[in-house]
């Protein structure tokens, strides 16, 4: 089950009333009643390095506009890791101008960054990558059906291309 919380980038204006602790322990409540796998799928600059700490089996970040929102989360990142945490990299476009010009080579290449981007923290590439799955930066609901097929076959060509560049199954 994925939750798709739009509103947690707001939480770091003061103009909305609640806090940190309040955001989570509504999402908490809502994932205590679900068995299964729990994902968090949010977007902008988030704060990843207080969401890293909840009992969220997977996060989706939009990594292709927000890069260092989620790379300043690093240390963070490393725990996530290691309890077995899976990473959406939101890294294929769904702006429709962007979409069009995207390469599967551009989009690994950018990949290839933020993967060195965490080498500085101590995490391996291959361990990353091995709690990864690439995906899109947003919902394909706004783009219209040949541009949202044209989003999936971006997205399997570029995870072709890491995959043989890093050698994974």
């Amino acid at each position: 089950m994925c939750l798709d919380e739009p509103f947690l980038e707001a939480m770091s204006h003061s103009f909305l009333p609640i806090s940190w602790e309040q955001a989570q322990a509504a999402i908490e409540e809502v994932f205590s009643a679900i068995g299964g796998y729990r994902a968090l799928y949010a977007g902008g600059q988030i704060d990843w390095a207080r969401i890293l700490h909840w009992s969220i089996d997977m996060i989706i970040a939009d990594t292709h506009n927000y890069h260092d929102a989620f790379v300043s989360a690093g240390t963070h990142l490393i725990d996530f890791l290691e309890r077995g945490g899976t990473i959406g990299l939101g890294m294929i476009p769904t702006d429709v101008e962007l979409l069009q010009h995207a390469t599967p080579e551009q989009l690994a290449h950018r990949v290839e960054l933020l993967l060195e981007s965490f080498v500085s923290y101590g995490i391996n590439k291959h361990t990353f990558l091995n709690h990864s799955i690439l995906t899109t930066q947003d919902s394909l609901g706004f783009l219209n059906e040949e541009m949202a097929e044209h989003a999936m076959q971006l997205l399997v060509n570029t995870s072709r291309l890491i995959r043989q560049q890093y050698h994974l199954n």
